[in-house]
Formats: C-alpha cells, structure tokens, sequence
C-alpha cells in the first residue's frame, strides 16, 4: 500500500471569506449558533463579516466553521467583500461548466468582469472543487490590489480561518509595489518600476511586520545587481501570473577572480580619502576607504602590497540581503549567477583587460594630488587574474545569494549557480522550503543556522565530484545547516565516479562547521561510508560537527550506517534533528551566545499526513527535480 506525504505549502498572501448558503438568500441573520465551541476560532471576525451581509448561515443557524470552501463560494465573498459591481456592457463569462442557472453564476460574471478570475485553460472553472491559499491569495490580490499583512502556515483553509484573513485584508494597510521589465519606463506615482533596483530604491523602510512592504515582480529576466538592506521586505512573482510557468530570474555575472568596468555602480556616496602628509598615510586611507565600501555595498579589497583584487567571493553575489534587511521573504523566484554557466554578450564587454602592475600600484612617489589622481586612474582599471577569451572561464566562486538577514525565508524559489551558489552568513537564520538549490563546489556556505525543508539540492557535474557544504559556524554555534526530509539529485556524469571522488555532502571551511542530513533521499552520486564528509585544508572531518542518518536512496530504500562525527545521544537528536526547533533561537554575535527564543519558526504549519493512494494531493509538490518537474518519494 503506498503512502505519499502530503506537505501543505506556506504562503503569505492572504484569503477571502466564502459563502454558505447555496441559494444566496439569507433565511437567518442571527448570531450563528455553532461558532462558540473550542475548535472554532476568530469568533468576533465571523461575527462581524456576518452583521455586513458577506458571510451568510444554512438557514438553520448554522456556519460550519471547520468545513473548507468552494471556488464558487470564494468568488461569492470576494466580490461581496470587496464591492464589485456588474460592468455595463461587460463581457458574459463563457465557462464550461457554469451556466445562468447556477446560484453563484451573478458573482461569477462580476469577478470575470472585473478580472478577478480568468478560468482554466481547458475553459472551465471548477466551482465545486476546493481552494488552497494559492487560489485565495490571488482572487484577493486581485478584488483589492493590495497585499496582505497575514501569514499563513498550516493546512487547508477553514471558513472560521477565512473570515479573519478577510479581516487582515480589509485593515491592511500595507505598500505594495510592482516590477514589470517589460515596460518601457517606470511609473513611480503608480508604484511601478522597470526594475528591481529601482523598486527597492523607492520602498519604504517598514519598523513591523504589520508593516511589511511587497514587491510583486513579473515573470521575465532581471539582469541587475540586487541590494536589498530594508526589513520587512516580501520578494514575489506577482500573482497576476501565479498560472504561467514563466519565472522571474534575477541573475548577473560576477566571478570572484573578475574586474568589471561597472563594479562601481552600487558605491555609497562616501568621501574619498584627503590629502595625506606622506605615501604611507595616504596608502592606509585609500585601504579604509575602499575596504569600508566592499563592507557597505560590494567594492574590490586592497591588498597590502596596493595591488586591486577581484570582485572576491561576497561582492560577486547577484543578489545581497544584509543584516539590516532582517525578516526577508522570497517566494517564486529564481536567484542565479550565471559566470560559470553561461557568458553574455553584456559580461564580455564588461571585464576588464589585463593591465601591467605599475597602472594599478598606489606606492607612487608623486606629491598629493597626482596620488590622487593616480589612484582614481587605477581604480578605473582593474587588474584581471585571467585571460579575456570568448571560451569559458575556468571555474571560480560566483555567488547567486548572500543573506546576512536573519530570520529569513525561502518558499519556492529557485538558486542556479556552480561554485559558491548560496552564501548564507553572519549567523543568521535562515529558511528554505520547497525550493531548489545547485552547484558544484561548498554551494551552499556560510556560518548561518538554516533548515532546508523539502528541497531539492541538485549536484551539477563537476570532474571532482565536488561538496554541497562547506560551513564556518564558530564552537559556541549548537546548530548550523540541517538538511531535512530533501532529495540530494546529481548529474549523470557524477555517479561514474569512483566513491573516493564522488560528491561530498560537506567539508569544514572551519573547524566549527555542522552539516546534518536527516531522513534525506540521495543518489548514487554520493559518496558512502567515511567519504561522506571530507577535510578541507587543516580543519579536519572528524573534529567538525557533521551527521548523516535515517538516509534513503532515490526510491525509498533504506541505506546503511549512519555517519556521525559526534556520539549520537537524545541531546543531540533534540539539538541537531528537530527541524521544529532548529531556528527559534538568534544567536549573540557581541556575547558569542544564544539568545533566548523567539519562538521564529516560519516551517510551523507544514504537516505530513499519510496517504494510500499515492497522487499529489490538491497539485501541493514537494521536490522539484532538474526539470521542473515535482516527485514525491514514497515512505
């Protein structure tokens, strides 16, 4: 008998309250009589949506809180809620399977005229079948045009839920502002870009979660470097578009190794060093000054000698969310750097030619201003470690994300890349649901405490078969990457390998590092017994913090041992392995300690229920393989 896991997806957006009564009339305008026991919940919201006519009863007295909602009864309410009226002249829905006898066919044709709901491909919109907070959310988004405060983490919509998210939506006051690349020009007095940049440029800074800011981004590519340094931000494919399979890509180009002409675009406006009494002096300051900048918003390093390096690891990342931006959300999206997978005409006329040493050398003896002057041409021209060649580059660190933000969460997006993909550091926490990580080389690093929740962490082919981890968490850290019920895919070229050169699942980029894959299906790309987990320079394996256990292969097999560098105990089951506790704690840089907890768990509603027919229930995926395509293992 076959069981299948059935993982509700989060989302944020909100939901519309739903109709009752079949007929439409109200029989009954009396307080219901079956909303007062201790299963329902949001009491007044029904009460209140009740007293203005949007929710009705069964003419018996009666509500049935618990019970879930029909796309004809959602459309009902979003049309009542949000005070829609019939167009003059409006077009007739032509739906398969709804006729003018149907008790709900007046809401149906205001919602289709107003563009609230469009139907399905095949012409039919399914009034009877149930709705999940995907559909809810996007009938609101598009009766109110506005997002929603509310975040929702748990199981099917209730009808005592939906009243209070109807409550949320009618109170939200919250900014929404949309990207669409495809527009010739942005439109800031209707809060709408051409680009992310810009839209970021223009959002507020919220001080709550009440007051979080949206930005809705339409399908297409976005080839920008992204800063993201506000709190209380929501990243999201705009729901306009929730069924078409376009994504939203926001990737650049940047290799650690590389120079580009346009490194300079994200500068902070800062003063440049002031004249200086001797070469020494002058030669400190720039190395501030340029060092300040790489901390602020991605500038090159001075080395001691004065010699410009590349970009580095953290400033080649196409996407940087940093401390200040705590309580991020992404969802839908695709997050890449694309240097060591493709080069675009655009990169190509962006790096910097090799130049000789004595064009970049700072140690020059001129007098002040012809220092000056000397180091700006020198800024002007990088010096590149490599060859300009129309060929592929050899491969180096190219990071799609750095996340500094904590309390950060991932739900449904997408990290292309190869070395260095994901960048998640400063100790943050950080959540990733459902969503799909690749690489070659530690593409996944950092010191962050993250729980990766159902995703699929896709190995590319690499000649050494390469490490999906490679953590630098300090000694004081008790939890760092857990890896929970995810599949683990390689490329094919990976599992001809000889074990001892097979992908690695971590290495300690310190010796602090911890990597915990538990109740995990991997592929024969993996490398089993001790090569599981490898050195990495002089931090060694065994004084790391890794474990492996409760692993199945790609078709549910048990696999056999366990791999630990650590006596396992209930203690550490408790610290190690539970994905519901793993991120309820910050941690205290200044102190070098946890804090006490928040209780932040954004995974909190995900539920795994058993079932025996083996289908996907309500089209919820859990893992996405190299495709695009969704797999459900069995248990």
């Amino acid at each position: 008998m076959k069981k299948t896991i059935l993982l509700t997806a989060v989302v944020f957006i909100i939901f519309q309250s739903l109709a009752v009564c079949a007929s439409g009339d109200i029989e009954d305008n009396s307080v219901f009589n079956d909303i007062y026991d201790n299963n329902t919940t949001f009491v007044s919201d029904i009460e209140y949506w009740q007293s203005k006519g949007v929710i009705e009863g069964d003419g018996f007295g009666r509500f049935e809180p618990l019970e879930r909602v029909t796309r004809a009864e959602l459309v009902k309410m979003a049309v009542l809620a949000a005070e829609k009226t019939e167009i003059s002249g409006g077009a007739e829905p032509e739906f398969s399977d709804v006729s003018e006898d149907n008790w709900f066919y007046p809401y149906v044709k205001i919602a289709y005229q107003n563009k609230i709901i469009k139907g399905n491909e095949n012409g039919s919109f399914e009034p009877d079948k149930y709705v999940d907070f995907m559909d809810i959310g996007t009938i609101c988004y598009r009766a109110f045009q506005k997002p929603s405060m509310v975040s929702f983490f748990g199981d099917t919509p209730r009808r005592c839920d939906a009243v209070h998210v109807l409550s949320m939506f009618e109170s939200s006051e919250n900014t929404l502002i949309q990207v669409d690349g495809a527009i010739e020009k942005s439109f800031p007095e209707f809060g709408l870009y051409k680009t992310v940049s810009e839209a970021l440029r223009a959002a507020p800074e919220a001080d709550s979660e009440e007051n979080r800011v949206y930005i809705y981004i339409s399908p297409g590519t976005y080839r920008e470097r992204i800063w993201i340094d506000k709190p209380f931000l929501t990243f999201e494919k705009n729901p306009e578009y929730r069924d078409l399979p376009n994504e939203v890509l926001l990737t650049f180009y940047y290799g650690a190794s590389r120079n580009y002409k346009s490194y300079d675009n994200l500068s902070p406006e800062m003063e440049y060093p002031a004249d200086c009494s001797s070469d020494e002096e002058f030669a400190k300051l720039v190395k501030e000054y340029e060092s300040k900048k790489s901390l602020l918003n991605g500038k090159p390093y001075v080395k001691s000698d004065g010699y410009i390096s590349g970009v580095g690891t953290q400033n080649s990342a196409s996407v940087t969310i940093t401390e200040n931006a705590h309580d991020f959300i992404a969802q839908n999206i695709t997050f890449e750097n694309s240097y060591n997978i493709y080069k675009s005409d655009e990169e190509q006329e962006d790096i910097y030619e090799p130049v000789s040493e004595t064009d970049v050398l700072l140690k020059e003896n001129l007098d002040t201003k012809k220092r000056n002057e000397a180091w700006y041409q020198s800024a002007k021209a990088r010096k590149a470690d490599v060859t300009v060649s129309e060929s592929k580059d050899a491969q180096t660190q190219a990071v799609a994300v750095r996340c500094s933000a904590d309390r950060s969460f991932f739900n449904n997006c997408r990290f292309i890349g190869r070395q260095d993909t994901l960048y998640i550091k400063d100790k943050a926490r950080c959540y990733f649901l459902l969503s799909y990580i690749e690489g070659t080389v530690d593409f996944i690093f950092g010191d962050a405490n993250a729980v990766f929740n159902y995703c699929n962490i896709q190995s590319r082919a690499y000649p050494n078969g390469g490490y999906i981890t490679a953590g630098s968490h300090s000694e004081q850290q008790t939890r760092g990457f857990l890896f929970y019920c995810c599949r683990l895919n390689g490329d094919d070229e990976l599992s001809q390998l000889e074990n001892s050169g097979k992908v690695k699942l971590g290495r300690p980029w310190k010796q602090g590092a911890i990597s915990v894959f538990y109740k995990c299906y991997m592929g024969d790309h993996i490398a089993v017994g001790e090569d599981r987990f490898a050195d990495m320079g002089g931090s060694k394996k065994e004084n790391a913090r890794f474990m492996e256990m409760s692993s199945r292969d790609l078709d549910g097999n048990y696999l056999e041992g366990v791999y630990s560098s650590y006596e396992y105990t209930e203690d550490c089951r408790y610290k190690y392995l539970n994905d519901k506790k793993y991120v309820s704690s910050g941690f205290d840089k200044k102190n070098n300690a946890a804090m006490e907890p928040d209780n932040w768990n954004p995974g909190k509603g995900i539920i795994l229920e058993m079932f025996d027919d083996g289908e996907i229930v309500d089209g919820v995926p859990v893992w996405y393989d190299n495709n695009n395509e969704y797999f459900i293992p069995e248990l």
